[in-house]
């Protein structure tokens, strides 16, 4: 059974970057080329010498305040760029301070935590290693009492064993003598 096919979408009504930027670019274009031109179209049509002669010269007072103006805007623009910046690099500078003490006081804290972790823990440690140390040493005293009283009996009983035993030769002899 084959698979049914997907509709293709338009690309027509998407707007791609490269196009918008160089329809961005044309539009500037543009209206660089009419700012340049209406100087010149007012050359072209000249009512009178004179009127011509005022139009430069306020084009020229005009394009030199204007310079002016744009240069100042230039270097307030470049003033507040710069401060932009700088502003951002404090930012930056406060965040990374911000996150070096977090990370020195957590850090600090974590540790800490550990080190008290592992010193209960030896604190338990120790007090149950004492602990098995002293029931150790009490069984090792009952061990050595026990076999000391194993000792005592055994050579008591060696004793008897003995005295059973001469006791016995001894009827044994004199039970051979009446049988002879």
């Amino acid at each position: 059974m084959a698979l049914p096919k997907a509709p293709k979408k338009s690309v027509t009504g998407t707007k791609l970057p490269s196009t918008t930027q160089q329809a961005k670019s044309k539009s500037s274009f543009r209206k660089r080329s009419i700012e340049e031109v209406e100087p010149d179209d007012a050359h072209e049509h000249p009512q009178s010498l004179s009127e011509a002669g005022l139009e430069s010269q306020d084009a020229e007072h005009e394009s030199s305040p204007a310079s002016s103006q744009e240069g100042r805007s230039g270097d307030r623009l470049a003033l507040l760029m710069e401060k932009m910046v700088e502003d951002q690099r404090k930012r930056h500078r406060a965040r990374n301070t911000a996150i070096q003490a977090s990370y020195e006081s957590t850090s600090t804290s974590v540790q800490t935590s550990i080190t008290n972790l592992l010193d209960e823990y030896d604190g338990a440690a120790a007090e149950a290693h004492t602990a098995q140390l002293a029931r150790l040493t009490k069984l090792l005293k009952s061990k050595a009492d026990l076999e000391a009283a194993m000792d005592a009996k055994v050579s008591e009983m060696k004793k008897v064993f003995c005295a059973h035993a001469k006791d016995l030769q001894i009827v044994l002899e004199k039970r051979m003598l009446q049988l002879r």
